[in-house]
Order: C-alpha cells, then structure tokens, then sequence
C-alpha cells in the first residue's frame, strides 16, 4: 500500500518520468522473471527499480550480482532499504546515461516509461543499454499498452537487438507487453 502511495505521487509531480499510478504487479514481475529463472549465475542490471516489485523478483533469480539504477532519490532509499541485507545487490541512485560500471551486463530489465521520453532521449538510453549489455546478452522492457495507444510512442533502437519474444500482461495497472531481445 505504501508503494503505490509514493507512485501516486511520484505521477502527479512526474509524470514525464513516472507514467504509472501504481507499482507494478507480481504478475509483470513473474512475467519477465519466468523468462529467465533457468538462466545461472548472472549479471543484471536494472533500470528505474522504482519501489522494488520487479526488483524484489529479479532478486530470487540466479545470479552473481544484481544493479539496480533508480533516479528519483525517495524511491532509491526504500530500495537501499528493502536491499540491505544482500550484499550482491547494489543500488544506485545515479542516471542511466552517466552510468559508467566496470562490467557488461548478461541481462538488462529496462522499467522506464520510454513512451514519456523524447526519440533523443531513447536514442541516448538504446546506445547505453547497447554499450553496456554482453554480446548475447538479453534485454527485456515493457511498455503500458494503454500508453502506447494514445501516444507516439518512441522505441528503443532495436539495431543491434533481435526481439525473441513477447508477452502481454493485464493484470497490471495499465496492462503491459512485455518484450524479450538477444543482443546480435
């Protein structure tokens, strides 16, 4: 409840970097962590941990460290918070672009609003998210399926990425669809 108290207001003073009323669900998590629950010992990275629904997920994965990126500094200490206890999750409240970790990425679960941005704004996360994600890496994004047909939505740059899946989710508030890449 908590959770979505602080996205209720984090999309009423934000809503260009925060386009969701509520926290996601555990069935957007289950969706995206599903997908990779076979996968061992990765690296991941995260991008706009947000309050920790996907996060927490994420965490029960395989892995041998786990970043997660949050911008807004609030959400970035519950987080740090949820997180304290496990010493290969490192949370961050830094900007994607300025990003500059010592290490490539197996998987990358991008939970931006990408539709909210400019296509010179996701042009600048696409080329990021490339520099950073391991050759056969994997990158996963969803987008509110809501959103995306009452705006022009701007996609990443696929150039360098091959779509291998996709899934829609509707119990999430809005409904997502879910997109599953492999780095090329």
């Amino acid at each position: 409840m908590k959770d979505n108290i602080l996205f209720l207001k984090g999309f009423l003073t934000n809503f260009r970097n925060q386009c969701s009323i509520f926290a996601s669900t555990k069935y957007l998590a289950n969706s995206i962590v599903n997908y990779y629950k076979n996968k061992k010992d990765l690296t991941i990275l995260e991008i706009g941990g947000g309050t920790g629904s996907i996060s927490c997920k994420i965490a029960n994965l395989s892995y041998k460290r786990f970043d997660i990126l949050e911008l807004d500094s609030d959400l970035s200490k519950i987080l740090k918070e949820k997180f304290k206890n496990e010493i290969d999750i490192n949370v961050l409240n830094q900007d994607l672009i300025k990003f500059e970790p010592t290490i490539k990425y197996d998987l990358i679960v991008c939970c931006l609003p990408l539709s909210n941005f400019s296509q010179e704004m996701n042009n600048k996360i696409s080329n990021q998210i490339n520099y950073l994600l391991k050759k056969d890496g994997s990158l996963c994004y969803f987008e509110y399926l809501l959103l995306n047909k009452i705006s022009n939505i701007k996609k990443l740059d696929h150039s360098s990425l091959k779509e291998i899946d996709n899934k829609i989710v509707f119990k999430n508030i809005p409904p997502a669809k879910v997109h599953f890449f492999k780095k090329i």
